[in-house]
């Protein structure tokens, strides 16, 4: 039996962030979850996740903000997936120069469907 992934989600929207939690299988992954980029950056130093959930458009430091702050801390080698609403090219292509390692749509996922890529992710499957 191997570790449990570590996942952070960093999501401002409590319905979704709850969703999400409930979505990843607590036999696979330890989760911690933050309603804002700022606390998900000091969660992210604490925890040491393997893979970060990165929303966009939060309130205080914007998931923009929370990919630079997290790239300038060199300790911390994660996984970043950003999952957001914006559906503009440019903010996807934003989120990967900052740092981003993948770009996903919240309309095109449900919670469950999320999760399953994640895993995919983690286990160095191509999405």
């Amino acid at each position: 039996m191997h570790d449990k992934f570590k996942i952070l989600i960093i999501e401002d929207n409590e319905d979704l962030n709850e969703m999400f939690q409930i979505a990843f299988d607590a036999d696979k992954f330890e989760i911690e979850s933050c309603l804002n980029g700022v606390d998900g950056i000091t969660k992210a130093v604490e925890f040491k996740p393997n893979l970060i959930l990165l929303d966009i458009m939060m309130p205080q430091m914007d998931g923009y903000e929370v990919l630079k702050a997290l790239k300038k801390n060199t300790s911390l080698k994660t996984t970043v997936v950003v999952n957001s609403n914006l559906e503009q090219k440019q903010d996807a292509e934003k989120a990967l120069k900052l740092g981003a390692d993948y770009y996903l749509r919240k309309s095109e996922y449900t919670p469950f469907e999320l999760a399953n890529k994640v895993e995919d992710i983690l286990k160095g499957q191509k999405i």
